[in-house]
């Protein structure tokens, strides 16, 4: 969605205590219908605008608000579909224990960190 978005900065917030970034990202309106699954848009039209919280400090997305709009006209029928979304975000830590094989494996760079 961001990649293949605009994407707008529209100031600094405090979202759960912590200090974030705010984004606007307008989603083009065929990616948007692929995002929704609608496959081949003959006929409709999407749009998928999304806001991000990003935390100032780790660049996590901290809350995600968003709302979806899709027409679609079949058979000289119009219906109009939208809806809205809230989502907030939180992370855990993450410990990662590796084999003592590990220990001599190659970097992908060739090298290795065996000491």
């Amino acid at each position: 969605v961001m990649e293949n978005g605009t994407a707008t900065l529209e100031g600094a917030q405090t979202v759960d205590d912590e200090r974030t970034y705010r984004v606007r990202v307008n989603t083009d309106g065929t990616v948007a219908a692929g995002v929704l699954g609608l496959g081949d848009t003959n006929g409709s039209d999407a749009a998928l605008v999304t806001t991000f919280w990003v935390d100032a400090n780790d660049s996590t997305i901290v809350r995600a608000d968003g709302a979806v709009e899709v027409i679609t006209t079949q058979r000289g029928q119009t219906a109009v579909v939208s809806g809205t979304f809230v989502e907030s975000l939180t992370y855990g830590g993450v410990t990662v224990t590796l084999p003592e094989a590990a220990s001599t494996a190659v970097e992908v760079d060739g090298s290795t960190t065996a000491s």
